[in-house]
């Protein structure tokens, strides 16, 4: 983003040698560019018809894990920090950062509203990623019993307003 504007100042005051009034005009411009965060996510790379990432799990035999990989490319110019939210209604998801990662930071909470069933939370992970650096987290899905799931992940890039 580039900004511009042009700065004006008008003094009033006498002049030394004439003891008149005089306006005096400084005007110059001012130019500055700025940059947001920037990431994207590389996998999944297929998307659902509104172009946006999509997991699909598939068919699965109940009790057997499934894992599929999200991994997030920093494209921008500084240093970006990501927020990942996963609403896990059924308690059937869980996500783990790289191995050897001690930087990123999951959570899990329970849903706060409306009020929770038992199994239903939250996943949260924050995690920092330098230019150009790409993590890779695992999101794994196992259900005990045959359920069919439709949730939201969302990925949203702190310090950027227009990410989502």
């Amino acid at each position: 983003r580039s900004y511009s504007v042009v700065l004006e100042i008008t003094t009033k005051g006498l002049s030394r040698s004439k003891h008149t009034l005089v306006n005096q005009t400084l005007e110059f411009q001012l130019c500055g560019e700025g940059t947001l965060p920037s990431v994207c996510v590389l996998r999944p790379s297929q998307g659902s018809s509104k172009a946006d990432p999509l997991m699909q799990f598939g068919r699965r035999l109940v009790g057997k894990r499934h894992t599929l990989p999200l991994v997030l490319l920093n494209n921008g110019n500084i240093e970006a920090q990501v927020q990942i939210e996963l609403v896990d209604e059924h308690g059937v998801f869980t996500i783990k950062p790289p191995p050897g990662d001690t930087k990123s930071t999951v959570q899990c909470e329970q849903l706060q509203e409306p009020p929770p069933l038992e199994g239903q939370m939250i996943h949260k992970v924050t995690v920092k990623l330098n230019v150009n650096e790409r993590k890779r987290f695992e999101v794994c899905f196992c259900s005990n019993e045959s359920v069919t799931i439709d949730t939201l992940m969302a990925v949203q890039v702190k310090d950027n307003q227009y990410s989502n």
